[in-house]
């Protein structure tokens, strides 16, 4: 799960500003003037739902402490209305599409178009506020990750996006998703694979999200309770694997479970203030490519990650290439 990157800045600010400040730049916006009291209320509580969801978890907040940072006047510029004012969820998920195609388009990046087109028809297929708390789903669309309790966040819908348009996924994929937390990201890739393997550390959340996308007809998802550092071994070898949370070096057991030709999205830094997202690929004679997609900071990884060693990218002081000639995240 997502907490900070290049793309979205501003949520580490938010998260920062007071709520009186807030309220502040809130009643600022034309569009609220224009709303009744008890619209313009519950609007300028959702900005402050959204503002908080990203500091909400404690982890969050040490992680944030390291992040840039930019003005509330900049933010107000940033945050995009529609994806609260619109009328309909579904209104609002398309107008989320829409602005991560817009995103990715002015990062004039080398990524294939036809994977985010693919991506993006896959997601508009999916109801980003059913995976997120009753309370929350009117903020489900924002461009932030949001907070699903168990310090764990669902992650910003561009990060989804991008991640898994760089997994590449060929027809019949088998895919391990690290980091279930809502399920979201488990449910955009089983509309793009045959078979994905969804692992969870917390087992109050792989709870939930095995109850959520078997009730929302995501048959070939199956969500299981364990340490994601160790993988799958029972469904490997996969065609990709896409971890959402940051760790100090790569899991072994992850490149051993990858196919040939497949790939491993994972952010890695020795710090969180160091974390890049990287993309490696198991070549034909079993050796590994290493390109970064950008900088990022994610939830750390718990469990056997905190004490076990691994490779490295970049800690042998040569620069790691860019994956698409520019950063995407």
């Amino acid at each position: 799960m997502i907490i900070w990157s290049n793309h979205r800045e501003m949520i580490v600010d938010m998260g920062m500003l007071s709520s009186r400040i807030l309220k502040r730049q809130v009643g600022r916006l034309p569009l609220l003037h224009r709303a009744t009291s008890r619209r313009r209320n519950s609007l300028a509580a959702i900005w402050l739902a959204f503002a908080a969801s990203a500091a909400v978890a404690p982890v969050n907040g040490q992680v944030m402490q390291t992040a840039p940072r930019r003005g509330a006047e900049q933010a107000n510029r940033w945050m995009p209305l529609d994806a609260v004012t619109l009328p309909t969820s579904d209104a609002r998920r398309v107008a989320m599409l829409d602005r991560i195609r817009d995103e990715i388009a002015k990062r004039r990046s080398t990524m294939a178009p036809r994977e985010i087109d693919r991506v993006l028809t896959a997601m508009n297929q999916i109801a980003r506020d059913m995976f997120v708390g009753k309370q929350a789903r009117l903020s489900a669309y924002l461009p932030v990750s949001l907070d699903i309790g168990y310090e764990q966040t669902i992650s910003d819908a561009y990060i989804v996006a991008v991640m898994t348009a760089a997994a590449k996924l060929p027809n019949g994929a088998n895919v391990l998703d690290i980091g279930t937390g809502s399920g979201y990201q488990a449910a955009v890739l089983s509309k793009l694979a045959k078979k994905v393997t969804s692992i969870e550390i917390v087992p109050q959340l792989a709870r939930k999200a095995k109850k959520r996308l078997h009730h929302l007809g995501y048959d070939n998802v199956s969500v299981m309770t364990g340490d994601g550092y160790l993988g799958w071994p029972p469904s490997a070898p996969f065609d990709a694997i896409i971890v959402a949370a940051g760790g100090r070096s790569v899991p072994t057991p992850l490149i051993d479970q990858l196919k040939i030709g497949g790939r491993l999205i994972i952010p890695i830094g020795s710090t969180a203030a160091d974390e890049q997202l990287y993309m490696l690929t198991k070549v034909a004679d079993g050796t590994i490519v290493t390109c970064s997609m950008g900088r990022a900071i994610f939830v750390p990884m718990t469990g056997q990650a905190g004490q076990a060693a691994g490779p490295k990218p970049g800690s042998d002081n040569r620069s790691v290439p860019s994956c698409y000639d520019g950063d995407v995240t």
